[in-house]
This record gives structure tokens, sequence and C-alpha cells, in this order.
């Protein structure tokens, strides 16, 4: 058996994948499901075992992230929608969740 618990980024990209295919979501909003995903295993690389306690706090970045880009949407570079930011988030907790289970 593979052990992946050291190793996140797969497991974000594999929740990407599967919304992606189980769900009849726009491609936009599947988008920034998988990016809330991989914001998620990006914080996990960046900061190795420095995670936080709650899943909100674990999803900090990819709600950093996920701002930015309506921040850079509202500039005029494209549509600003609090959903996108809302999959984006749900996106990251998704993840947590596998990732995490329930605790």
């Amino acid at each position: 058996m593979i052990d992946m618990s050291q190793n996140r980024v797969p497991y974000g990209l594999l929740t990407a994948c599967l919304m992606l295919s189980a769900c009849s979501i726009p491609l936009d909003k599947g988008f920034h499901v998988a990016g809330g995903s991989i914001a998620y295993g990006a914080q996990e690389a960046i900061m190795p075992g420095r995670m936080r306690d709650t899943p909100l706090e674990r999803c900090a970045f990819a709600t950093a992230v996920g701002v930015a880009k309506e921040a850079y949407d509202a500039t005029g570079r494209g549509h600003v929608e609090a959903s996108d930011l809302a999959v984006t988030v749900g996106g990251c907790l998704l993840t947590d969740f596998i990732v995490e289970g329930w605790k």
C-alpha cells in the first residue's frame, strides 16, 4: 500500500479530478475547485508539518488565493463572483476532509 500521509499534493489533484468528473458543474467552477485543492497541497508542501488544527485554518491559503483571484477579476480582467471564492474554499475543504477525515 502506498503511504500518502507525507505527500498531500496528490490527494488534492485526485480530489480535483474526482470533482470534475463526478459532478456536472461548469468548467470555470471546476477550475476553482481544483485551485482550492491545489492550494491546500501547496500550503502543506511550503510549510510541512505546520498545518493548523481546524479545516478553516488549514484552508487559509486557499482563501487568500481565492480573494486574490477575485481582486484580479475586479480590475476588469474577469467577472467578480462570490460563488467563485466559495467554490475555491469548498475545494480546499473537500480535500481537507479526504486527507484529514473526521477528527
